[in-house]
């Protein structure tokens, strides 16, 4: 597949042939889903690879959120799953897998993150103003300002204390860092603390 442009208007090509017109203003490819979201006339709308419509140009904007496609329309958010159907609106409005899908980070229409297990049961409540996932079965948190790790039985393995908590890049290690007290604490992969140091540099080599 291939964006092209021509005269400054956007299509796709798929092995040299055309699967969409060059007549958008702007096309954007979601690697999540292997889908599209087309922009005409300053409305957008979502089509898959094929070029079929999902859903139709004509919304203010189109966000792509995991697993689910956030559409405004008149100020008001629509949240369609990637065949086009419109999800409950008490339910969440991002759901994005990790883990090669053994766990979903969600996002609930009041901004509050959790998280789900393949069964799409919830794990982690939707309490958290932030969450990323670590590695294995943790999860990096964040609520009132202040950060720290959960396995995926909610339990707190790194208590919510720190001002910075993340997994470098790269590793299966935890740093923390209080900004008070100029400290930085690294854990292992079994979230095991095995250094404490004031004014810390953390250097990845090799």
């Amino acid at each position: 597949y291939l964006i092209t442009y021509r005269n400054g208007l956007a299509g796709l090509l798929r092995n040299g042939q055309t699967i969409i017109d060059n007549e958008y203003e702007d096309i954007e490819y979601d690697s999540t889903n292997n889908i599209l979201a087309l922009q005409k006339n300053a409305k957008q709308g979502v089509y898959d690879l094929s070029g079929n419509m999902i859903l139709p140009i004509q919304y203010d904007s189109i966000e792509f959120m995991g697993i689910y496609i956030n559409a405004i329309q008149n100020n008001e958010l629509l949240v369609f799953n990637t065949s086009g159907t419109i999800q409950d609106s008490n339910g969440y409005k991002s759901m994005t897998p990790v883990a090669d899908s053994k766990y979903y980070i969600t996002i609930d229409r009041n901004n509050n993150y959790g998280v789900l297990d393949s069964n799409r049961n919830i794990i982690i409540p939707s309490e958290y103003s932030y969450i990323e996932y670590a590695f294995d079965r943790y999860f990096i948190v964040t609520q009132n300002e202040l950060s720290g790790v959960l396995d995926d039985t909610a339990n707190i393995v790194i208590p919510l204390q720190y001002n910075v908590v993340q997994n470098i890049s790269g590793t299966n290690i935890i740093q923390t860092i209080n900004s008070e007290t100029n400290t930085s604490e690294i854990y292992n992969r079994n979230i095991e603390k095995v250094i404490t140091q004031e004014n810390a540099h953390v250097y990845i080599e090799g």
